[in-house]
């Protein structure tokens, strides 16, 4: 009938062409490039969470104010690229000090020069995953701080693993990550009924990615079945034509109302979090680590 998936944009990017060919419908809950969309040639692609033009669109408004920015990003990633060019895009450029592509296999610290003073803040846009590049990102973290500590530093979804956490423990306290949902708000409340739910079943919050995939799943069922009422078929066509129309309020969601423009996902807000020690957490947002996430206000 049809794919939810795939999790990382260089994945979804490949798939997509295939999908569009044999008309089967695409719902990605984690793909967050911009390059993913709905065209002439395909009808196919949804996405089941904001993208990264509201992600770039959101750290730019909230570094755009400090000063001098230094970016880090892959250069062969197509996540990575596209949120950056989109952070850009809403960022005067002038503010932009330098960019480090820091994907080449032959990389070492030693190649990024060290961060003024004068450079206020610092964005990662690494790309996660066992392959990507968050333990190198981790470390250049460190680095900096240690050249220069009153530096702000800001990071992608992809920073999102409890992985960091344990690896970067007090020494990322501060990074603060932009992404699209969060179990909790900024006063320590759970956001949804699925939000609390979610918690109780399995022990603690979950991430963001696991309520889009339920969000996505959601909006399957829901298109399979007003295909079947609407045509007294359920297959590939069926269901493509069936999703476009299909509306969930939220008490049927992760949290906010699901419904798709050109294969978009409407009314999505992201949130950011910030990295903070573990003692200084209420209950509700105390993880397995030193330090965990805190989500702060917008």
């Amino acid at each position: 009938m049809g794919v939810i998936g795939h999790h990382s944009s260089n994945a979804s990017k490949a798939a997509l062409e295939i999908y569009a060919k044999a008309g089967i419908t695409m719902i990605t809950p984690s793909s967050t490039s911009t390059n993913l969309k709905q065209d002439s040639n395909n009808k196919v692609f949804f996405r089941a969470t904001v993208s990264n033009a509201a992600l770039g669109r959101s750290l730019a408004d909230k570094i755009g104010t400090l000063g001098k920015v230094r970016i880090f990003y892959e250069g062969n990633n197509e996540y990575s690229k596209d949120l950056k060019n989109k952070f850009k895009e809403f960022l005067d450029t002038t503010l932009v000090e330098k960019e480090i592509d820091i994907q080449p296999s032959n990389f070492t610290e030693s190649d990024v020069p060290p961060t003024p003073n004068y450079v206020k803040a610092a964005v990662f846009f690494s790309s996660g995953g066992t392959e990507g590049t968050n333990k190198r990102t981790i470390s250049l973290i460190k680095k900096i701080k240690a050249e220069n500590p009153r530096i702000r530093l800001f990071g992608g979804d992809s920073l999102y693993e409890g992985l960091n956490l344990s690896i970067g423990k007090t020494d990322i306290e501060g990074l603060k990550l932009v992404f699209p949902w969060f179990p909790v708000d900024s006063e320590g409340k759970t956001i949804s009924p699925y939000a609390k739910e979610s918690q109780a079943t399995w022990g603690g919050p979950i991430n963001w990615v696991t309520a889009s995939s339920y969000d996505a799943t959601r909006a399957f069922l829901a298109a399979i079945s007003k295909a079947e009422e609407t045509s007294g078929k359920v297959e590939r066509k069926s269901v493509l034509e069936s999703l476009p129309k299909v509306v969930l309020e939220k008490k049927f969601t992760s949290g906010e109302k699901l419904e798709f423009q050109n294969g978009e996902r409407q009314g999505g807000k992201p949130v950011f979090v910030e990295v903070v020690q573990k003692t200084k957490l209420p209950k509700i947002l105390q993880c397995s680590f030193e330090v965990c996430f805190k989500p702060v206000k917008n």
